[in-house]
């Protein structure tokens, strides 16, 4: 160590026991003195704050300290570029993440995808995932926000399309789900006596919130006012089976917590596009015409210039003299 400068090769291991979480890799620096540091080659981030370590990989792992050694201490975590986490009970995918410990939340950049459950799939343009003591606490997908949950028969989707959602846990487990904006959902009610789907709701609406029970089940849904559309399994229309923004991605989801070394991209067809919103459009105010001040004239002041006039006025306004006094000549006795 040289000026509060460590650098590691080869087999690296750092733990942070008091917060409880360790690093791996085969090249790491770290500053003493600033509390700055990163990792690289084959970066490996551990949490087991929880009853499941977290597992997340990244092509370099980055750390800033800000304010250090005072109380106003926090610190941002970059992980970039193809990151990838397993845990037992939810996996992710993204191409950028950011942890930030002032506010306890990790922000997922850049097609950004979850799964949670066994069938369960979450993505967008960004996702903001809220924690107190590890313990999640709330979710938001923000922009062109999609979840996909299939069925028992592998063939029909529940699926709800949003311009935002969020999630709302309590003790760590999901509670009350919120859908706002442009909101689109199909939902296929199951009896619970034989689990045998009963039809094919299709529905639209601003607000939608979905209550969820202790057990993970769905309690009940609310939503404003709302245009829905209900079919029989045997008569749902083709083209009524899946929104059309749908996507289904099982086969990127990390399996366990050596597959996050391998990375699999959506593809550039099944990647999200930046949608442009267009800017509100500008008023245009006319330069009011400024007033011109008209001076009086007195006898004493050379009178103004007359308008000049063209020679053939002139010459027009000389002939019809010219006429004028010619017809009072003739009427004279």
């Amino acid at each position: 160590m040289k000026n509060g400068e460590s650098e590691g090769f080869g087999s690296v291991f750092y733990e942070d026991k008091e917060n409880k979480n360790a690093l791996t890799c085969e090249y790491f620096r770290y500053n003493d003195s600033t509390g700055n540091g990163f990792a690289t080659k084959r970066a490996v981030m551990m949490d087991y704050s929880q009853t499941d370590t977290l597992w997340m990989h990244s092509d370099t792992l980055r750390i800033e300290t800000f304010y250090i050694n005072t109380d106003s201490t926090y610190r941002k975590v970059h992980a970039y570029h193809k990151v990838r986490a397993f845990r037992v009970d939810v996996q992710a995918v993204c191409d950028s993440l950011v942890v930030n410990s002032q506010d306890s939340c990790a922000t997922m950049y850049k097609d950004p995808i979850v799964w949670y459950g066994p069938n369960r799939q979450l993505l967008g343009e960004v996702i903001k995932v809220y924690s107190n003591d590890s313990t999640i606490r709330l979710a938001r997908v923000i922009g062109q926000a999609l979840g996909v949950e299939m069925m028992p028969d592998s063939t029909h989707f529940n699926q709800l399309s949003s311009r935002e959602m969020r999630a709302y846990f309590v003790d760590g487990a999901a509670r009350m789900g919120e859908a706002i904006g442009n909101v689109q959902s199909i939902y296929y009610p199951v009896d619970e006596k034989d689990t045998i789907m009963i039809g094919h709701n299709y529905l639209e609406t601003d607000t939608m919130r979905m209550f969820i029970s202790e057990e993970r089940q769905l309690q009940r849904i609310w939503a404003c006012k709302s245009t829905a559309t209900m079919y029989p399994v045997t008569q749902i229309p083709p083209q009524k089976l899946k929104l059309a923004n749908f996507a289904w991605f099982p086969h990127i989801r990390p399996v366990d917590k050596n597959d996050i070394f391998v990375w699999r991209g959506k593809g550039s067809a099944y990647e999200l596009k930046e949608i442009k919103r267009s800017a509100p459009p500008l008023q245009k105010l006319s330069k009011p015409t400024p007033e011109v001040a008209v001076e009086e004239t007195t006898s004493e002041e050379t009178p103004p210039t007359p308008p000049e006039t063209s020679l053939t006025e002139a010459s027009t306004e000389e002939t019809a003299v010219e006429e004028t006094a010619t017809e009072e000549n003739t009427d004279t006795p």
